[in-house]
């Protein structure tokens, strides 16, 4: 889950980069060149088409991905923090380990050794 996520950010961290090379890439060329694509598309007009292309990609991206990606974390977050939370009581010893039982042999004799003394008195 995690893996995707980080996989996913570096996907949308790439676009965005590309996107701001072509814009800067773009700015940099100005009105020098004539044209700017085969097909003879003015520069002008091709800004036009990107930068509504880029409006329209953030409005999307505003409305669609980033809440989702806001619930992704949330939910890694949560699962994170009780997984600790838990492992934590059980180190301090404030979970109940009395259904799993001893980690080891050694420890399982000792609380047979305790029951027993506790059985006595």
């Amino acid at each position: 889950m995690l893996f995707t996520l980080v996989l996913f950010s570096l996907v949308l961290v790439s676009i965005i980069g590309i996107i701001l090379l072509i814009i800067y890439k773009m700015m940099r060329i100005g009105r020098d060149t004539e044209t700017v694509t085969s097909g003879g598309t003015s520069p002008d007009a091709l800004k036009k088409k990107l930068t509504h292309f880029f409006e329209g990609a953030c409005k999307k991206s505003a409305h669609f991905v980033f809440p989702k990606v806001k619930n992704i974390f949330h939910v890694v977050k949560r699962r994170i923090s009780d997984k600790h939370v838990a492992f934590t009581d059980r180190m301090n010893g404030k979970g109940d380990t009395s259904k799993k039982g001893a980690a080891s042999f050694f420890l399982k004799n000792v609380a047979e050794h305790k029951r027993t003394l506790h059985e006595k008195k």
